[in-house]
């Protein structure tokens, strides 16, 4: 039984990985056909070429947003971090500096620490306290 298409360029890209010199020669030979083709438009195509790469960059951070963004109300469980808040942050430093910060102006008790970060929660979540 003959091979469809699908599993011939399978068959390839596993006999690609396997040898390194033949992989990395194939993909230096795209990166200098990108090269040239970059370099030999005109500066309406480049301006096009920008315009399309704003339009997808746009659409993929709406359709990021729209998942991960704000605030999703769930069932909550006690002990648990929200992850789908955490992804405000791009880094884990910048989350930890946040929170150094906050964890710094917060009152000395625990039972009044609590209460204040239960309030923001509440808050940042769109309901009242």
């Amino acid at each position: 039984m003959s091979l469809t298409a699908k599993e011939k360029m399978q068959r390839y890209r596993a006999r690609l990985k396997e040898d390194e010199v033949k992989s990395d020669l194939i993909k230096q030979k795209d990166r200098d056909r990108k090269f040239l083709k970059r370099t030999t438009m005109t500066g309406d195509e480049q301006n096009l070429e920008h315009e399309k790469n704003l339009e997808r960059v746009e659409k993929h951070l709406k359709k990021f947003k729209a998942v991960k963004g704000g605030c999703i109300p769930r069932k909550r469980i006690p002990g648990q971090v929200q992850v789908e808040n955490l992804i405000a942050f791009k880094l884990p430093q910048i989350l930890g500096k946040a929170k150094q910060k906050v964890m710094g102006s917060l009152p000395a008790t625990p039972r009044k620490r609590t209460a204040v970060i239960a309030a923001l929660a509440i808050k940042g979540c769109g309901t009242s306290y």
